[in-house]
């Protein structure tokens, strides 16, 4: 659409950007916090919660009472899966409280498994020797021949702990790329930044191809509703309105669904993202929509419809520069005075972070206008981005609303040609 002042205040002075708020970001990264930490703590304790049980036994069988104990049975078993492993079949008898146990365990913890190591253990403990049994009194069923706890016998400590802790880091990275509007994990696969990322390749690609790519994606079904905004996009930045209205409405038909009620949305990630997905879309819908009637003059109609798009609206702080600008066009100054004081409403921690600089100016225009401020100095600030806009202007098919926003132009700056 090029030198659409509406599609300036969408996001910048180029297009539709689809802006993000603080508190959504911030909720984005909450929700992922609450649902991530208990699979990044498993992640990390996973392999001593393996071990946890065999642990507590080695630890607390320190202060386990003894007994003496006599070996029965001691001998190096191969094993039959793996001829390189070994086993020890050690037994042992003892008494406690005048009743007769026996056990196996030498130590808890993960066993030697070379031909070697079993050989040393079973020559410590030979048949007919007698032994000190340490015995759990709550169980003494249970019992060990040495007891505690060693490095040594449970290095899944040794090396579970760091590679746990390291793919935390490592899922912790990926989630930053997935949140990350700017990271290339983040515009592929984010929901959020998806479609702000596809749209902004109209500004650096020729846009019939991407036309072309966007139809084929739209004919097949992909993502609805996201091919017909693109496709809105992409026409409204030709300057194509009535392509673009098409596009536009037909997004909203399938946002809002039948008789407006919302639709469920087809996005995989729960939480946050289904609902604030919704509202980018629904948001940069009606934007477009209302470009679109903007650009073939009917200005009290798109006025209209960014009123309507209020209650829904993700971003008001967006809508009402554009009630504002329609209804200044169409010649209702107490309508558009009236919308520039409900912006002034709004806290700017809720306005969207990527307005731009056509945004600022625009509203520092219709302040001058309608409220006989002065704003010139903002006027100035911004005095570039009009110099951009009439360079786009003469790129573009005359018209009603081009010669008014030539009109707007002109007198911009003639107020910043005014003496103070």
């Amino acid at each position: 659409m090029g030198y659409n002042i509406c599609a300036t205040l969408a996001g910048n002075d180029v297009g539709n950007e689809v802006p993000m708020q603080k508190s959504a970001t911030l909720a984005y990264w909450l929700w992922f916090l609450a649902r991530g930490a208990p699979f990044f703590l498993l992640l990390v304790f996973a392999p001593v919660l393996s071990i946890l049980p065999e642990l507590s036994r080695a630890m607390s069988s320190t202060g386990w009472p003894t007994t003496p104990g006599r070996v029965f049975a001691a001998s190096v078993e191969q094993s039959r899966q793996d001829a390189t492993r070994y086993s020890t079949n050690l037994g042992y008898s003892y008494e406690v409280a005048g009743t007769a146990y026996s056990g196996n365990t030498v130590f808890f913890g993960d066993a030697d498994t070379s031909r070697a190591g079993v050989a040393a253990q079973v020559a410590r403990y030979p048949v007919g020797g007698t032994v000190p049994v340490h015995y759990n009194p709550q169980n003494p069923l249970e019992a060990v021949l040495e007891p505690g706890f060693s490095w040594q016998r449970f290095p899944t400590l040794i090396w579970g702990l760091p590679l746990g802790v390291s793919l935390s880091l490592l899922l912790a990275l990926l989630m930053v790329a997935f949140l990350a509007p700017t990271s290339r994990i983040g515009r592929r696969w984010n929901p959020l930044h998806r479609l702000p990322a596809e749209s902004r390749r109209v500004r650096t690609e020729p846009v019939a191809p991407l036309i072309a790519t966007w139809t084929a994606r739209h004919a097949a079904g992909e993502r609805p509703p996201e091919p017909a905004l693109l496709l809105a996009y992409a026409y409204d930045y030709e300057g194509r309105a009535a392509e673009s209205e098409h596009f536009a409405r037909e997004a909203l038909g399938v946002l809002d669904g039948p008789a407006g009620r919302p639709q469920a949305r087809r996005v995989q990630l729960g939480g946050p993202f289904a609902r604030q997905v919704a509202y980018q879309q629904r948001g940069m819908a009606h934007i477009l929509l209302v470009n679109a009637r903007l650009a073939q003059g009917a200005y009290s109609e798109a006025a209209d419809l960014a009123q309507a798009a209020l209650p829904t609206a993700p971003w008001p702080a967006q809508l009402w520069p554009l009630i504002a600008w329609a209804a200044f066009l169409s010649g209702d100054a107490a309508r558009a005075r009236a919308a520039l004081q409900e912006l002034r409403r709004i806290a700017p921690r809720e306005r969207p972070q990527n307005l731009g600089v056509g945004y600022e100016l625009v509203v520092a225009y219709l302040r001058n206008q309608l409220l006989g401020e002065d704003t010139r100095p903002a006027l100035a600030q911004y005095q570039g981005q009009l110099a951009a806009w009439r360079e786009r202007a003469g790129r573009r098919p005359a018209g009603p609303y081009r010669l008014r926003v030539e009109e707007v132009a002109r007198d911009i700056e003639r107020i910043l040609a005014t003496p103070a």
